[in-house]
């Protein structure tokens, strides 16, 4: 998960009941307990990568909802649809 402290300060809420998350990452000037910060390790990220062929259709992002119109839940998008969410992001 990338976030800020106040998704941290909710997440941290529910964490014990998250088993599989492995990592949480905080994007601002301190990295919490239990978290690690986003642009420390961006910046010692390796500058090599494989890359990865991806379809148009292939899941690219997952965007989640406030629960508006039910309980809150995961909206997995594709590739095809991450030009139109980067002016919100």
């Amino acid at each position: 998960v990338i976030t800020d402290e106040g998704g941290w300060e909710k997440l941290a809420k529910i964490r014990d009941r998250l088993p599989d998350l492995k990592h949480v990452y905080i994007v601002g000037e301190r990295a919490p307990s239990g978290t690690k910060s986003f642009w420390d390790a961006v910046k010692s990220a390796s500058p090599d990568f494989t890359r990865v062929d991806t379809s148009a259709d292939d899941p690219a992002l997952i965007i989640y909802t406030s629960g508006t119109t039910g309980n809150p839940k995961g909206a997995l998008h594709a590739h095809r649809v991450v030009l139109g969410h980067l002016p919100n992001v």
